[in-house]
């Protein structure tokens, strides 16, 4: 699944996220130890992104049926509204298409100084996947990020000292709490800069504009991956980071 946010467009490279009100247990977070799991119906989830609303990227492209493109076309002047105005209803996901729909989105949202850093992006799923009871079992521990002993050993063998960018998103507000302690562990031990909350759209640009693309788990991060193939930009998959229990 992609990453959908809940704080307006802005740019990345604005301040740090805030600390949540109730901050996870960092010990067991960095273990990777996700045992702290709740029912989804005992935890606090926001509406506005649990319903038609929902701007989810991913899904837009993946799925393609009436209710996506409903949820697009809601979205005024994004990459997945500007995607179904030009794929019919029902098509397979088309990467000429979504990297058209990059270039003339993305100059809006990012600022020309910002398109062009060599920095290395790294997409990283938290939230639900963190602490909500699994239907799945195995294939929901397959979703969750890894240890971050295991991310930081990966980005440091593939990104040397390049500047790091951590781009993230929460999925139905829902683990915020887990899901910064994560971070701010990730961050330290990479020296990596986490992105500001913005519009998925937002980081799925930096994503594609970035020297090179560390491919995280769910359909938003392997939709980056398809862009940068489309614009013959590099970017690394590592099963241990990136593989969803799906095709890769």
């Amino acid at each position: 699944l992609p990453s959908p946010v809940s704080a307006p467009a802005d740019a990345v490279g604005a301040a740090q996220p805030g600390p949540p009100t109730t901050p996870a247990p960092a010990t067991a977070v960095a273990r990777g130890e996700f045992d702290l799991y709740a029912p989804k119906s005992a935890l606090k989830v926001n509406t506005q992104f649990a319903g038609e609303g929902l701007y989810a990227l991913g899904d837009i492209v993946r799925i393609n049926d009436g209710g996506q493109r409903s949820r697009a076309t809601g979205h005024a002047g994004t990459i997945g509204e500007y995607y179904v105005r030009h794929v019919p209803a029902g098509a397979a996901p088309n990467a000429s298409v979504l990297a058209a729909a990059v270039d003339a989105v993305c100059p809006t949202l990012v600022p020309a100084n910002e398109s062009a850093l060599a920095e290395v992006v790294l997409h990283i799923r938290v939230g639900d996947v963190l602490c909500v009871r699994p239907k799945n079992p195995h294939l929901h521990v397959q979703r969750q990020p890894p240890p971050v002993a295991e991310v930081a050993r990966v980005v440091s063998a593939v990104a040397g000292t390049a500047p790091l960018r951590i781009i993230f998103g929460f999925h139905f507000k829902v683990c915020e709490a887990e899901s910064y302690a994560y971070l701010r562990a990730l961050a330290a031990a990479t020296g990596a800069k986490l992105a500001a909350e913005a519009h998925p759209d937002v980081h799925f640009c930096h994503a594609v504009y970035a020297a090179l693309f560390i491919q995280g788990k769910g359909g938003y991060s392997r939709l980056v991956r398809v862009v940068r193939d489309a614009k013959r930009k590099p970017s690394v998959f590592v099963a241990a980071l990136a593989d969803f229990g799906e095709s890769s």
